[in-house]
Order: C-alpha cells, then structure tokens, then sequence
C-alpha cells in the first residue's frame, strides 16, 4: 500500500553483480567492476553502522550516456536504492579509480548514496528542507572520506569547499532561508555552505553527538522537514542546553556563521 518510485532500463546493456550489489552498463575493466563492488560495499557499510540503519532493497547502480554535448560536465542522482550517473569519459563511473581526481568522484559516490538517509528517509517538504537533503548528504560524503580514505584526501576536499565560499555572496543564513533567493547561490550554499557548518558543529559537539543529531532526524522518517526540524532534533541530541543555545546562535542565527565555522576548522 505504500507508492514507490521506479527504475526502468530500456535496451540490451551489459550487468555484473557481486555479493547483492548490481552495475549496469558500467564501461569498466573487470579489475575495476571488482574494485567498485568492494568500495560500494564498504561505503553501504559504513553508513548502516553509523547510523544504525541499515539500507533497504538492492544497491544499483547505472551508466548512461547524456543526449547533450557531455564534454565538460556530467552529474548523478538517487532514486532508492538506485543510483544513476549520467556522464562519460572523465565523469564516468570508472574515474572513480582515476589516479587524479578518484577521491573526488568517489565522495560524489558517497553523497549519493546518503541520499537514502536524507532524501528517501528525510524528505524536503520546505525550500529549506533541501538544505537538510544536500547538505546532510555531503557532510555524510566528507565523513565517510575521512573514515575510509584518510585524513588527507578528507581534508582536501573539505580545504576546496571552503575556498570556494569566497564565490557565495547575498546569502542568508539557516533560520532565514525562505526562498531559493535567500542562498545567494543555490549550489554553494547546499553543497559547500552547509556542509562546512556542518562539520564545525561537529567539532564543537563530538562525534558522539552528532551521530545522535544525524539518526534522530532519519529515524523520523519525516516526509516534510524544515528549519524547525532540524534545530529541534539538535536540541533533542544535546542534554546541554548552554550547548545547544549557542550552536544555534552561532551556526543557524548568525550573519557569521561561515566566518565561526572557518575559525573553528581552521581554515581561514
């Protein structure tokens, strides 16, 4: 009785599985079809233990080939539990083994497939619940880079975020976000922005707590989450109240919220 969304393929292409995880027209060697299943693994385990929620139905995950000039761009998006990457060469499922840029594409894996915790279980029902779906979902990307690829490549690519904020201008911070207007720029705001807020929260609370602030909002399973949301399931991960008053103050009220962060990772 419960509506589910559907993932059709239309074509004769070619499919690999391994230990319940699918690929379908994925381009790949053999070699890197195995070392893509074992890195799918190991990112689907992560995320089950960390948040104590374990992924429902088969991970999929699909190669297709955009109608447009695919040159330069490519992008990927997830529909539970499949994930589908539309892109060539460069941006194609196999340069998640490229010697270059192979911990940039697989954190761009990784983001995807927390979707199936902010996105599938947590759904935007505001113009700020994206901000929860995105930004959540590459805070949760840049946590399991740091667990599984080292400190390193975690700090590169959160040092890249960061300094590509000097691009976001006219923006408004958590608690005034209404409108698409309100980010200044969608882009940087969702997926560089809130991430790095994200992240000095976590400094300034734990680990311990911010898995706590993560599991209440998914286990909520909330169909229509907003600003409110958020910030209350925060207070409800906090016993400190002193605490829980100034993250909000001075990562979700205040106009300086990207500079306290910057301080507080210290990347100025």
């Amino acid at each position: 009785d419960v509506p589910h969304e559907m993932s059709m393929y239309c074509g004769t292409f070619e499919t690999a599985e391994h230990n319940g995880v699918w690929l379908l027209n994925s381009g790949m060697t053999k070699e890197d079809e195995q070392k893509f299943f074992s890195t799918a693994n190991a990112y689907e385990a992560f995320y089950a233990k960390q948040m104590a929620i374990p992924f429902k139905g088969t991970l999929t995950f699909v190669q297709t080939d955009p109608v447009a000039d695919p040159k330069h761009w490519g992008f990927a998006f997830f529909t539970a539990p499949t994930t589908f990457n539309v892109a060539v060469g460069q941006y194609g499922l196999k340069s998640l083994f490229d010697a270059d840029n192979g911990p940039k594409h697989r954190k761009s894996m990784a983001h995807e497939l927390a979707h199936y915790y902010f996105g599938t279980l947590v759904k935007p029902g505001s113009e700020f619940g994206h901000v929860i779906e995105e930004g959540f979902a590459e805070y949760l990307a840049l946590k399991l880079t740091r667990s599984l690829e080292g400190e390193d490549a975690f700090l590169s690519l959160l040092k890249e975020r960061v300094n590509s904020l000097k691009y976001l201008h006219n923006y408004k911070p958590f608690d005034q976000v209404k409108t698409e207007n309100d980010y200044g720029n969608r882009e940087y705001y969702l997926y560089y922005y809130a991430p790095a807020i994200f992240t000095a929260i976590e400094k300034e609370i734990g680990e311990k707590a911010m898995w706590q602030w993560l599991r209440t909002m998914a286990l909520s399973q909330n169909d229509h989450s907003d600003y409110n949301f958020m910030a209350d399931a925060l207070k409800s991960a906090l016993t400190d109240k002193s605490l829980q008053e100034k993250m909000i103050t001075k990562y979700f009220q205040s106009a300086d919220a990207l500079q306290n962060a910057k301080n507080e990772l210290g990347l100025n």
